[in-house]
């Protein structure tokens, strides 16, 4: 009868003083317990030193029944006077330990391999600005080349109703601090077609959030989210502000989206979501009002071999916006995707009126209101100190409106304020 295969072993246990252990922590029937298959043969010498023997600092290295010692055993001598040594010799059955051992191992790098990746899923991709310049000037431009390249992460991917893959988009942050008009264009080959949406936010947002909103339907998340829900409403409560009073239950994250301004799908096809929400071919304005801009227009086309998405804001005030961007065509190729943020050259108008808000701040409070088109008046309206200053196309002057009321008071031409503010 064929013998099982066996493994002698040689394990040295370095006992350490002060653990408290009198024994040392082997088991006389079985150190491995059910894994060993046959009872433990022992034979212990105990070294000449009659101080009780404390715990246990144990190495274990075993290789084909040859002994390998810690680093620090030469001979059979420990450097450190302090460690006791024993030889414990044994023969014991060894596949259950390597199965088990096995099965063990490959568990374990299961469970880090799922750790990593559920981690991954929770991560939002953070787009990267040239130069890490994120702050939009009146007639600077700002851009992130290849920000993304995901052939449907706006929108068209089925797996996820045609809603937003928040982790395979891109999420781009930029500060404004004038009132600007501000165009936002993204570009990719035919192969792709780009789709993005404009959040004004409460601070610098790239999709990462606070608190803790529970992950459901309703509230979204951002594995899976309504790429043009309006703040607070189903589908982007998880990344709407908590200081939005007229959001859905759940709204907990501290730097979020305030407020939903556009967006722009190029595909040429629309696509509804999971949520009902139709994302329309072309362009479309969301903002609910002329808070943040005085306007929102865009387009979507092809020429040659490039597809353009575009979006306008006209008179964007100054704050903290967020693009999220990504393909909206699945039957086509991950492609990079580039984006590009303008803001426009000021008007003459807009150039006085930045510099009287910063030179009488108590009459025009707060600074940077968006400019707005009314008959023939080009005007600023400020909420704080609720007066009016505009430029009346008629005859070129700047007229002032206070509190008190009445008509528009005239304050001389254009052209003289111009001179006093520096304006081109």
């Amino acid at each position: 009868m064929k013998r099982k295969s066996k493994l002698s072993l040689r394990v040295l246990f370095n006992f350490m003083q002060g653990y408290g252990m009198a024994n040392p922590p082997v088991s006389v029937h079985s150190p491995l317990g059910a894994r060993a298959s046959r009872p433990l043969k022992w034979r212990l010498r105990w070294p000449r030193s009659q101080e009780k023997i404390g715990g246990v600092n144990t190495y274990i290295r075993h290789c084909a029944g040859k002994i390998f010692r810690p680093p620090f055993w030469q001979k059979g001598q420990s450097r450190d006077p302090n460690f006791k040594q024993a030889t414990l010799t044994f023969n014991l059955h060894f596949r259950s330990y390597k199965l088990t051992n096995r099965i063990f191992l490959k568990a374990a790098f299961t469970a880090a391999a799922l750790s990593l990746a559920s981690a991954s899923f929770a991560a939002a991709w953070e787009g990267k600005w040239v130069n890490n310049n994120n702050t939009l000037s009146p007639g600077t431009t700002i851009q992130s080349i290849a920000a993304n390249a995901n052939k449907n992460a706006y929108t068209s991917n089925p797996a996820l109703n045609n809603n937003a893959w928040g982790m395979q988009g891109t999420w781009l942050s930029f500060n404004v601090p004038t009132a600007t008009d501000v165009l936002v264009s993204a570009t990719s080959a035919t192969t792709n077609a780009p789709g993005f949406t404009v959040y004004r936010t409460s601070a610098p947002f790239t999709g990462v959030v606070t608190g803790s909103t529970p992950d459901n339907f309703t509230n979204g998340a951002i594995h899976g989210f309504d790429q043009i829900a309006q703040a607070g409403m189903a589908g982007i409560v998880w990344a709407t502000d908590a200081t939005v009073t007229n959001s859905l239950p759940g709204n907990t994250t501290t730097n979020g989206i305030v407020e939903t301004l556009g967006y722009v799908n190029a595909s040429g096809i629309s696509y509804t979501n999971a949520y009902g929400d139709r994302v329309k071919a072309g362009a479309d304005d969301l903002s609910i009002d002329n808070l943040y801009e005085s306007g929102v227009f865009g387009s979507a086309y092809t020429s040659g071999s490039t597809v353009y998405a575009n979006l306008t804001l006209i008179g964007l005030a100054p704050g903290n916006y967020t693009i999220f961007v990504g393909g909206t065509m699945t039957s086509g190729t991950n492609t990079p995707i580039d984006v590009k943020v303008t803001g426009l050259p000021l008007s003459s108008s807009d150039c006085v009126f930045n510099w009287a808000e910063k030179n009488y701040a108590s009459l025009f409070s707060p600074a940077g209101a968006s400019s707005q088109t009314q008959t023939s008046y080009y005007y600023r309206y400020y909420t704080g100190t609720k007066s009016y200053m505009g430029v009346n196309s008629t005859d070129n002057h700047v007229y002032y409106l206070s509190t008190a009321g009445g008509n528009p008071q005239d304050v001389g031409p254009l052209t003289d304020y111009m001179k006093k503010a520096g304006c081109n």
